[in-house]
């Protein structure tokens, strides 16, 4: 296991290179994370929405992933290869440096042949200030998350390489924001919807309807941020046909492409539904 630190940046860097036997973790940070997201013994269900085979149907496997607003998140290191993860509070670092949890998750992951050992980062900032690190680079990541954590697509979808994705949930009204979001010459829309979790798996037939308000119409800008200002949908002034707990979205390649609904493969397969392995 390499440790590699750097201050002030704040940046931890992990990589697991060894082989750990399977046994009881035990620290504190371990705890906290499971006391978070594995409540009742129970696996993180977003292991099952990352790792999905019916995302894999859909997009490659992201190279680089970029998480802002992680907190104590480090379920994506379970899946994908190399995470980049931002919080604000310094206080969750110390699960990205355990050495428990590293071997943790090398254990865990032990039972999927097909995946390497991990790498991440993890960097003390609020998303809105990674700008002034020259750690994120524009258009260098294939997979943006955002989970609960703000509307991180619109100070981080520069992050995004063209043609990659945004998976993202709309507690905070992200995906809200991001469907309604344009690219620099405000004509063209900056994401295309391609896929809603449903059921068990990634769906991408009958999505029209996401993000409709009852009245069959679309959302607004200003629908989008009464939702991010208000929060509790029995507030606000719409309602929308449909929701889903994730959405996966696509950032546009070319201007002046209008893309919603349906459009768009990114794996050029034909889209099916089909259930969770």
């Amino acid at each position: 296991i390499h440790v590699a630190s750097q201050t002030p940046m704040k940046i931890t860097s992990m990589v697991l290179q060894t082989q750990v036997v399977a046994s009881a973790f035990k620290s504190s940070s371990l705890t906290a994370y499971k006391r978070s997201y594995q409540k009742n013994g129970q696996k993180d269900i977003h292991e099952q929405v990352f790792g999905s085979s019916s995302l894999s149907e859909i997009i490659d496997v992201p190279k680089r992933v970029l998480y802002p607003g992680c907190h104590r998140h480090i379920t994506a290191s379970l899946v994908f290869p190399s995470v980049d993860y931002v919080d604000c509070d310094q206080k969750v670092s110390n699960v990205y440096q355990d050495e428990v949890v590293q071997k943790w998750i090398l254990s865990e992951i032990q039972e999927k042949s097909s995946m390497v050992a991990p790498k991440w980062t993890f960097t003390c900032s609020s998303y809105t200030s990674m700008a002034q690190n020259a750690k994120f680079e524009d258009e260098s990541y294939d997979l943006l998350v955002s989970l609960s954590a703000g509307i991180v697509s619109e100070p981080c979808s520069r992050y995004l390489q063209p043609g990659s994705h945004f998976l993202v949930n709309d507690s905070h009204a992200d995906a809200s924001a991001a469907f309604v979001a344009k690219d620099e010459s405000k004509k063209s829309n900056l994401f295309s919807l391609i896929a809603v979790w449903k059921d068990g798996l990634w769906n991408t037939a009958d999505i029209e309807d996401y993000f409709k308000t009852t009245k069959g119409e679309y959302i607004s800008v200003e629908q989008a941020r009464e939702a991010a200002e208000i929060g509790s949908k029995s507030k606000r002034s719409f309602r929308l046909m449909k929701d889903a707990p994730f959405y996966l979205f696509r950032k546009e390649v070319a201007a002046g492409k209008d893309s919603r609904g349906t459009e768009g493969e990114s794996k050029g397969r034909s889209r099916k539904r089909r259930r969770v392995e």
